[in-house]
């Protein structure tokens, strides 16, 4: 009953019942430090995320690498490298059927 009580005196005060802007702690990445950090990855996308750290801790934002990280798997990156794959040697590519590299 509270809850409704309390809703009322919102709706009627401020004619909605949403809650406040800005309720709530502030984002630690910023539309800029995020565009740093995709500056960054794009750059050197071996880049450490404690190494990322150290960069922004270098430009005044202080942040947790664990922070970086979940803002970057939010991004759709993920945290492993591209596999390694060897060159092609000329015994490759006679068993391919391809021409021989001179």
């Amino acid at each position: 009953m509270r809850t409704i009580y309390n809703n009322l005196k919102k709706l009627d005060k401020f004619g909605s019942v949403d809650r406040k802007k800005g309720a709530g702690r502030p984002k630690k990445i910023t539309p800029k430090v995020a565009r740093y950090i995709g500056q960054k990855i794009r750059h050197d996308s071996t880049i450490s995320l404690r190494s990322m750290k150290t960069k922004l801790a270098r430009k005044g934002v202080q942040v947790s690498h664990t922070t970086i990280a979940a803002h970057l798997i939010a991004l759709g990156y993920n945290k492993k490298l591209p596999k390694a794959t060897p060159m092609l040697t000329e015994a490759h590519a006679g068993v391919m059927g391809e021409k021989t590299f001179t």
